[in-house]
């Protein structure tokens, strides 16, 4: 997955057990800030997506700031 994306950004994989912790313990860290943030393996904690949502209502709408890559492109 990490190969898709190009450009400065964060990663982040939900196989990663720290990361899922932190996803559930305080998700708005997650995926706040201003860098473009990839999530990897969502599935495994969809409420992270209410973050996700949250965030990009802050954001003043950019050109590929969100994208989904549906897990049979990988």
């Amino acid at each position: 997955m990490r190969a898709l994306i190009s450009g400065p950004h964060r990663f982040h994989s939900l196989d990663d057990l720290d990361v899922v912790d932190l996803a559930r313990r305080d998700p708005e860290a997650l995926v706040g800030g201003q860098e473009p943030v990839t999530l990897d393996e969502v599935h495994w904690e969809p409420d992270l997506l209410l973050a996700v949502e949250r965030a990009m209502d802050r954001q003043p709408v950019r050109n590929g700031w969100c994208s989904w890559v549906p897990p049979t492109s990988c």
